[in-house]
């Protein structure tokens, strides 16, 4: 699978020569880490026309587990590199190459300090000492002019390599700061854009705690490559190249102190303990998305807890949400304790191959002894070859201690990128109706009038992953000024009928009639239990727009309140006050105050049409006829679901929607 086929063509031509070069020096050492395996299917495929939200696999066969869930399993070659540059891209689609130059600078002056420090520093340094322990040539004392020079040489080069350390670390820190930054807009984007975050909860469920992925992982994911701001310590990026390069110069230093048969030799080691190790931690990466995993939900259960305490109290459930969470602990601990023992693994093959380097220094010194090819060697010849292997296992040994936090990255990586491209996909291409039952695709209309809201033969089921055909074709209208009452079952396909006409889910034929506008003078939706901001009272009611500061507004707002019973409100909270301790209003007001709440929103935004989801369900009659008489009054067309008979004298039409799939429309 290409590099960048997930992103938009823009973004195909800017991978740099430069990021070319980068990738085929690191490609094969990341290549030792285990490729993400294709546990959990996350990425959507797109085909053809849809009304929105995210796609179903459009080539499985009919009746597959991935056409059937409407997701499919993610390319099996996407490596840690792969992830990790759509994740790059993604957040920096606008300034991709200046960004790309900015990190390989960072990376070329995190490298020229790491060689200068391994090359300068020693022979400056060996200069010192020998200054120190050297006598003068006439009168018995040291040469303190030079030693005086050779140490101030010494602390400026110091100055020049923390300077060049300091530079490229914080440069980098900042890097990852803006990437998450970027990142995280642009998903944060992505997801509450066409609906999304409503489709990846309904149509991936096995997509776990989105939230998590943007906060969490994406920030433990970034902060482990670019380094942590909090400590100021460095990130892999930046240690991978440096030790690679310190690995490269320590071989060259060897072929020329050692020769080319002993560095060999000891490059095979390397290679064996790189690939040991990576083989080691090829189970990592799973285990480290299952804890992550586990630990969201273990945190989604404590959240969920909270915020039903109260029906929690009423039905004295403490004893079974203690279970939940004790069984989400032990879920939880399980991970964290699998993920410990395979990381335990790999310290323990990391640690007999470090106790096993000086072995292997005495074993090839002494090979070419036992070959013949040497009679013998002098004790300076054996430290010179001995410090050369030596420094060749460090360099080495420093990549092989980098092994382990990448699998960690590649893990979290994945988990990130996973909910990049499941939110990507939409964007790529729309998406065919399918047909009943999720058979073959037939035709969906959707016409934009102004005028009316309804349907002509429209046939919908529910969504995959076992579809049901809820009705073959169910036709009605409502102009500005009617009103026609729902009616029927529970379960034959009420409230699907008005997700149908929202958009939220697709239907498999027919024609939907509605404006295309959301809000005021087009269509608005009120359900059951209304959406409460965060905020005060008065951007509860202006929702989703965003409220302002006009004298006018405010008295509107209070005079509506008061004409629907909530005049209580504003003397105890104000038009502009906040539920005390910043409280969410559902833990505030009661669900009959939500949702008079709601009609306080739907009167003052003045929609065309209005669509009601058992909106009044919570209401007492008095306060229901209030509501739905302020309505009326409004003058706007209505489509209410609703089981009360008391709402039919505000309706001058019924449809009724029988349990198999059948519908009548009559006038009240």
């Amino acid at each position: 699978m290409p590099l960048l086929s997930v992103y938009p063509d823009e973004m195909r031509g800017s991978e740099s020569r430069l990021v070319t070069l980068l990738r085929l020096l690191f490609e094969p050492l990341l290549r030792l880490l285990p490729r993400s395996e294709p546990a959990a299917p996350y990425v959507p495929v797109a085909k053809g026309k849809r009304q929105g939200g995210l796609d179903f696999k459009a080539d499985a066969g009919a009746g597959s587990p991935a056409t059937d869930a409407g997701y499919s399993a993610p390319d099996a070659g996407y490596s840690l590199w792969r992830d990790v540059w759509c994740l790059f891209a993604a957040a920096h689609k606008s300034d991709l190459r200046r960004v790309v130059l900015w990190t390989s600078g960072n990376v070329a002056l995190s490298v020229l300090g790491a060689v200068l420090y391994g090359l300068i520093l020693p022979g400056l340094q060996g200069q010192t000492f020998s200054l120190l322990t050297a006598a003068g040539v006439a009168d018995g004392h040291a040469d303190t002019a030079a030693l005086r020079a050779n140490l101030a040489s010494l602390f400026s080069w110091i100055c020049v390599l923390v300077t060049i350390d300091v530079s490229s670390s914080a440069s980098q820190i900042y890097l990852g700061v803006r990437w998450r930054r970027k990142l995280t807009s642009r998903l944060h984007s992505d997801y509450l854009s066409r609906n999304a975050s409503y489709h990846l909860a309904q149509r991936f469920p096995a997509l776990d705690n989105p939230d998590q992925r943007i906060t969490s992982d994406l920030d433990q994911c970034l902060r482990s490559l670019n380094g942590d701001y909090t400590t100021s310590s460095g990130g892999i990026v930046l240690s991978l190249c440096t030790n690679l390069a310190l690995a490269l110069a320590a071989t060259a230093s060897c072929v020329k102190a050692a020769g080319a048969d002993v560095t060999l030799a000891m490059c095979g080691y390397v290679a064996l303990v790189l690939v040991l190790n990576g083989w080691v931690n090829a189970a990592v990466p799973p285990w480290v998305r299952r804890v992550e995993r586990a630990e969201g939900d273990l945190r989604f259960a404590h959240v969920r807890l909270r915020t039903n305490a109260e029906a929690v109290a009423f039905f004295d459930g403490s004893d079974v949400e203690a279970r939940v969470l004790s069984d989400r602990l032990t879920a939880a601990i399980a991970a964290a304790t699998g993920l410990y023992w395979r990381v335990t693994k790999q310290s323990l093959v990391r640690s007999l191959c470090a106790s096993t380097d000086s072995f292997v220094i005495l074993a090839v010194v002494a090979a070419p002894l036992f070959s013949g090819q040497k009679a013998a060697w002098t004790v300076s010849e054996i430290t010179t070859v001995s410090n050369a292997v030596g420094l060749m296992l460090g360099g080495c040994s420093s990549l092989v201690a980098l092994i382990t936090p990448l699998a960690k990255v590649a893990g979290l990586a994945r988990r990130v990128a996973e909910l990049q491209r499941a939110l990507a996909a939409p964007h790529a291409a729309p998406m065919q109706p399918r047909g009943p039952s999720g058979g073959s695709a037939r035709t969906v209309i959707m016409e934009h009038t102004p005028d009316a809201i309804g349907a002509r033969d429209l046939a919908f089921s529910t969504p995959p992953p076992a579809p049901i055909a809820l009705s073959p074709g169910v036709t009605f209208s409502v102009r500005r000024g009617e009103a026609l009452l729902v009616s029927g079952p529970s379960g034959v396909g009420k409230s699907s009928l008005l997700r149908c006409l929202a958009g939220l889910w697709e239907a498999d034929a027919g024609t939907l009639l509605r404006p295309a506008a959301v809000g005021r003078g087009g269509v608005f939706f009120l359900p059951q239990r209304p959406y409460l901001p965060l905020g005060s009272l008065r951007q509860c009611i202006v929702y989703p727009r965003v409220c302002g500061a006009a004298a006018g507004e405010a008295l509107e707002l209070v005079e509506l309140l008061f004409s629907l019973g909530l005049g209580h409100l504003v003397e105890r909270f104000g038009i502009d006050g906040v539920a005390p301790d910043a409280r969410p209003w559902d833990s505030v007001l009661s669900v009959g105050e939500q949702q008079r709440l709601g009609f306080a929103r739907l009167l003052f935004t003045a929609p065309a049409f209005a669509i009601l989801d058992e909106a009044t369900s919570a209401l007492d009659v008095e306060a229901e006829a209030r509501c739905m008489r302020r309505c009326r009054e409004a003058g706007f067309g209505i489509l209410s679901v609703a089981h009360r008979p008391s709402l039919a004298e505000f309706h001058t039409h019924r449809l009724t929607m029988a349990a198999k799939g059948t519908s009548e429309l009559t006038r009240l």
